[in-house]
């Protein structure tokens, strides 16, 4: 697999400076490449940057996962949402769900349901199969998928330490994969809890996985815990419950039907985590609808999209 075409060298740093010196070196790029219009995916400080980067430069903006809210914009990814769907040319919508979210926001116009891109990705990759459930000695539907990224999480020493706790016990119904973040990672270590989880037999500490790995693992699990907002539509595409370790989540149609459950990051509800993993896997949802997120062709209807755009902006 080829490397990008232009590494903008950010790095990490303070959410400001990241925006700041993402756009000016995006800026230059688009310029210099004047491409006909920029998409820019979900919600993250590089998705902003590319928003920003393309209205500097005086670019069509299509934003692919619009629509998304929780409601909860002291969340800097709540904020990255608003701006950039207030800043794009078109928006295009995972689920009926997003698109209520834009009209309630006068953003109607110009908006459309698409599906979402991991739905394509999904069908293309989700069903390959992969080896390393064997290879760290897992059964088929015998072990739980966890993720942890987001620093309301990871970057709040009390929260992150409950999350420890939580892991360590030892009345989970079933052993943890848990493929670890490279700052998450960095932050355990420097809270001196990276070696107490390694000692945990219960848990598997992996590197970070590629995307096909990563759906083969849950694809094969019994159960997800998360607090990704991808996860959360893959672990539904996989027919899969998931436990979202967050107060609030973009999917209100996943909680209502069943297959997100809700865990505050909080002491109490962190300490009951093995219980409920335990009563959801009991309990599996009924209802699945194939096409929630779209029939898979969200590419191709994006790529319709932007040639119409193209088209009338000709005329």
């Amino acid at each position: 697999m080829s490397g990008p075409d232009a590494d903008l060298q950010i790095g990490s740093d303070s959410y400001g400076e990241q925006i700041r010196r993402g756009v000016s070196r995006l800026v230059p790029e688009l310029t210099s490449r004047a491409p006909d219009a920029v998409l820019t995916i979900g919600d993250s400080n590089p998705a902003l940057v590319g928003s920003l980067g393309a209205v500097a430069a005086g670019l069509p903006l299509l934003h692919s996962e619009a629509g998304l809210r929780t409601g909860e914009t002291t969340e800097p990814e709540e904020r990255n949402r608003l701006m950039i769907d207030s800043l794009a040319n078109r928006r295009f919508c995972s689920t009926s769900e997003c698109f209520g979210n834009l009209a309630s926001e006068g953003l109607q116009t110009d908006s459309f349901i698409t599906g979402d891109l991991l739905k394509d990705c999904f069908d293309s990759f989700g069903a390959l199969e992969q080896p390393l459930p064997a290879r760290l000695g897992l059964a088929p539907e015998a072990y739980i998928v966890l993720t942890l990224h987001r620093r309301r999480n990871t970057y709040r020493p009390t929260i992150l330490e409950s999350i420890v706790e939580a892991l360590r016990r030892k009345d989970w119904p079933f052993p943890i994969v848990w493929p670890v973040h490279p700052g998450v990672k960095k932050e355990l270590r420097r809270l001196n809890k990276w070696r107490a989880l390694k000692k945990a037999s219960h848990l598997s500490l992996i590197d970070p996985l590629t995307y096909p790995e990563m759906m083969g693992l849950v694809s094969g699990s019994k159960a997800i815990m998360t607090d990704s907002v991808g996860l959360q539509v893959e672990s539904y595409l996989a027919r899969r419950p998931a436990l979202i370790i967050r107060s609030q989540v973009e999917y209100g149609s996943l909680v209502a039907s069943g297959w997100s459950t809700l865990v505050a990051p909080t002491r109490s509800h962190l300490a009951g985590l093995p219980r409920l993993v335990d009563d959801v896997i009991s309990n599996p949802p009924r209802r699945h609808d194939e096409e929630l997120f779209g029939a898979g062709d969200a590419a191709q209807l994006m790529a319709r999209s932007l040639r119409e755009m193209l088209e009338e902006a000709e005329k």
